[in-house]
């Protein structure tokens, strides 16, 4: 217990240490208001949208994810199932999970067999 007292001191303090605090309300507060629903059909490059069966603040069984991504022309869901990997909405920052489908995204030629004949 001792230990991961001390573990979760040390994170802390690099984390404060290392974050400006109007920098992070600026990015939390950005974010409290954006809807992109109104302009979905306005984009007009390919776009994944990249989802885990464990994100909290997007949970997937709500469906909007499924629902609105057939207003984006060139647009595509991508659920990634909860496993080992995943770490909820965080899983943002582990691109090891998601890194194929930007792969897939920016190369589609890599991935498409009929494009590689």
């Amino acid at each position: 217990m001792q230990a991961a007292d001390q573990l979760i001191d040390q994170a802390t303090a690099q984390m404060l240490d290392s974050i400006d605090a109007n920098d992070l309300l600026y990015q939390v507060q950005s974010s409290f208001d954006y809807d992109p629903g109104p302009d979905l059909e306005k984009i007009s490059a390919s776009l994944f949208a990249v989802n885990t069966g464990d994100d909290l603040i997007n949970p997937p069984e709500l469906g909007i994810l499924q629902q609105q991504i057939g207003r984006v022309a060139h647009g595509r869901a991508v659920l990634i199932p909860a496993d080992s990997r995943t770490a909820g909405h965080s899983t943002h920052t582990k691109a090891v999970v998601w890194k194929k489908y930007l792969v897939e995204l920016l190369h589609p030629a890599s991935t498409d067999p009929e494009k590689t004949k």
